[in-house]
């Protein structure tokens, strides 16, 4: 009688066969990080409000209020404020005269760094 050479691994493992674990794991390692998807959102914010004005402090304030709603609102508060913090301290600089949708477009840019 031969001895076979299967060993089992716990699902989860990085050493087993379970496709469904294998598939969770790389969507979950695909996804971006919290701080892009956060200036993802704040850029489509952006987007949906007048993209061809000027953006105002009122309309980047509620951009950033409707964007961290939206993509924080799952995380605990400890992580949302580290990842919102980031993202502040990440942001392009606003140029002067800039519209919305422009600087949307560098939001989008700089999300694909985080």
């Amino acid at each position: 009688m031969t001895q076979s050479t299967h060993r089992y691994h716990p699902p989860g493992s990085p050493l087993a066969s379970d496709t469904t674990t294998s598939e969770a794991m790389r969507r979950v390692l695909n996804r971006p990080s919290l701080a892009s998807q956060l200036m993802t959102e704040i850029a489509h914010q952006l987007m949906d409000d007048k993209p061809s004005q000027e953006l105002t402090p009122r309309c980047w304030g509620d951009a950033l209020t409707r964007a961290h709603d939206r993509a924080l609102k799952k995380a605990p508060p400890t992580i949302a404020h580290r990842v919102f913090h980031r993202v502040l301290e990440e942001l392009p600089a606003l140029r002067l005269g800039e519209t919305g949708g422009e600087y949307s477009l560098r939001l989008r840019d700089a999300a694909k760094g985080l």
